[in-house]
């Protein structure tokens, strides 16, 4: 237990692929952090004892490669913040310190990590479904009726009434350009939004006009604050909108539109709205065993390549709905109505409110089906949520198979906890048979991976006397089943 009991002390609690992340941002390997991010995972904002985060000790030790793919990927570095400033003068030289202080106008146009933000930024840039253009100044604004109306009530009425029927709208106040325009329709896709101090009079008159109270206030507060911060840290040649609950709003409106999009009896509008509301813009209808989910492309084509591909087939079967809307028919006849609720709840609002353990199984290998990979993570924390002797087996299998590392990280954990039950079990001994299988032309340094998993986290949780003695004895165990199992590792 030596070698793994003192790294377990150092870094307390944490995962063994969150300490591979520390001490790769330590060495600067920067190959060895892309593949724990993109491939397993890890999340860039954890702490370890002493409060430090991955980006803090690749700061002081001056690794800027890996300083810089830290930031574009999420890791949080705010000016007046402790984590902001902490990392700020642990820089270990100059241009790590310019890197911070130029980071969010670096980063403001790539959304970084997170996917929802990804989505709605791929929306904001979609042409080809664009449904509403607007006149601005000479130039050509086009966008998409069903975002708009479902962000803003100025705009949902505009389109029920002085601009029912208008395929081009001209917006003729001296005061608003298409720049300004677009940076409305940025904060109205993404909640938030990017412009030069010389825009704010021109964007908060067209906020006002729009009935965007809440942007006005936040864009008073912003001029008010950011000359503050532009003492502090030099930066603000850009001013930047991004407060959290700007995208729950976002959040919050795009689930509202994907409760219209259901079906009549899960419909939780009223049937005027229905008719008249937002859904009354879907261009695509999927049939789901007689059950009609009237949807829009924008949305599902950028939120899954699948999708897409679906919707743009130009083999794709366009059928009748058998009602007044005049939209193509896609029928999908490998998803319950139940669980495609459940997708279209995700590809909206990012929720999953259908969501439970009944049906979290077939939810989570219909996302890997539809390339939903968030989708399939949320099962997977769902399922995780609710381990149990039973089914850590079975949990542990479709970990593997849908690539859930998170999932298989907690599977493991568990095993590691309950090793007593969890060796009894047939499902487990054919998991280690599986593993030991797997293994070709076995060396003496070769090991069983799961059995070298739960190695690890025994040691890793083993910091007192009782609890190694408990650890050799759980230990102990392994060896019995392999030796029972006539294996060695």
């Amino acid at each position: 237990l030596g070698a793994d009991t003192a790294i377990s002390q150092h870094h307390g609690t944490l995962g063994k692929d969150t300490i591979a992340l520390f001490e790769s941002c330590r060495r600067g390997d920067l190959s060895k952090i892309r593949h724990l991010v993109e491939e397993r995972e890890i999340e860039l904002n954890i702490r370890d004892r002493w409060d430090g985060t991955p980006l803090y000790y690749a700061c002081l030790c001056g690794h800027k490669e890996v300083v810089e793919y830290l930031l574009d990927n999420g890791a949080r570095c705010v000016a007046n913040t402790f984590d902001g400033e902490r990392c700020l003068y642990a820089s270990l030289n100059v241009g790590i310190r310019n890197l911070l202080r130029d980071h969010k106008v670096v980063t403001s146009n790539t959304m970084r990590r997170d996917g929802y933000d990804q989505f709605l930024r791929r929306c904001l840039d979609d042409r080809q479904h664009c449904d509403i253009t607007f006149r601005v100044g000479g130039e050509e604004v086009r966008a998409h009726r069903c975002i708009l109306a479902a962000r803003s009530e100025f705009f949902h009425d505009a389109f029920r009434t002085k601009w029912r029927g208008h395929n081009v709208v001209p917006v003729t106040h001296h005061l608003v350009d298409a720049s300004v325009f677009r940076i409305m329709l940025e904060y109205l896709y993404t909640g938030r939004l990017e412009m030069q101090a010389r825009q704010s009079d021109s964007l908060i008159e067209l906020a006002e006009r729009c009935r965007l109270t809440s942007l006005v206030e936040q864009l008073h507060d912003l001029l008010v604050s950011s000359s503050s911060r532009r003492k502090a840290w030099n930066e603000f040649k850009t001013l930047l909108l991004e407060p959290s609950q700007y995208a729950q709003e976002v959040q919050r409106d795009l689930s509202r539109l994907a409760e219209q999009t259901l079906p009549a009896g899960d419909c939780k509008v009223s049937a005027d709205e229905r008719s008249t509301g937002d859904a009354g813009y879907a261009d695509v209808c999927f049939n789901v065993h007689g059950c009609y989910f009237f949807c829009h492309k924008v949305l599902f084509c950028n939120r899954s390549e699948y999708f897409r591909a679906l919707i743009e087939d130009p083999f794709t079967e366009a059928l009748s709905t058998g009602t007044s809307r005049d939209v193509p028919v896609i029928s999908l006849n490998h998803v319950t109505p139940e669980v495609f609720k459940c997708v279209v709840q995700h590809v909206y609002g990012n929720t999953t409110t259908a969501l439970e353990p009944e049906n979290v199984w077939e939810v989570a290998c219909v996302a890997d089906v539809y390339l939903l990979p968030e989708l399939r993570r949320q099962c997977g924390q769902l399922i995780g949520e609710s381990l149990d002797e039973a089914g850590a087996c079975s949990a542990l299998k479709v970990a593997r198979l849908l690539r859930l590392h998170r999932l298989e990280e907690q599977c493991i954990d568990f095993m590691a906890r309950h090793l007593a039950q969890v060796v009894q079990r047939p499902e487990f001994r054919e998991i280690v048979a599986q593993d030991a299988s797997e293994v070709k032309l076995r060396q003496e340094t070769d090991s069983i991976s799961v059995i070298d998993d739960i190695r690890y986290h025994i040691a890793a949780n083993a910091r007192s006397c009782a609890e190694v003695a408990l650890a050799n004895q759980k230990l102990a165990l392994i060896d019995a089943l392999l030796s029972d199992m006539g294996l060695d590792a």
